[in-house]
């Protein structure tokens, strides 16, 4: 995970557990959330990854709007790339197509993934 997001969810995860004190669970289906659909995608990609601790993204706040489209059913089409390391070390860039759901007020699911390499 780059410093950028750790920083992101220093600042989130705290604000997003006082407010979850409670909050209405259901809360989640009147809004969408690309950020989170963004990021959640940047993990099910690092899991396909030869080195995944290599993985550098799009800065997900500046970059998320321009890689992500929300088409309803709580569903969001990622379409971004990644640089990580191959399997000889190599850097190289891999730009990857999916489609991710949020199912409940915090899980996700991976509907599919494609690699252009």
């Amino acid at each position: 995970m780059r410093v950028a997001q750790l920083i992101i969810f220093g600042i989130l995860l705290p604000a997003m557990l006082v407010v979850g004190c409670d909050h209405d669970p259901n809360a989640w289906r009147d809004r969408t959330d690309s950020l989170t659909a963004y990021m959640m995608m940047q993990t099910f990609v690092e899991r396909r990854l030869k080195s995944p601790k290599s993985a550098d993204f799009p800065n997900p706040l500046v970059g998320q709007h321009k890689h992500v489209r929300h088409i309803g059913d709580h569903t969001y089409v990622i379409d971004s790339w990644v640089d990580a390391q191959n399997s000889f070390g190599a850097d190289i860039r891999t730009r990857f197509v999916g489609k991710v759901q949020q199912v409940s007020d915090v899980e996700w699911r991976l509907v599919e993934l494609a690699f252009d390499e």
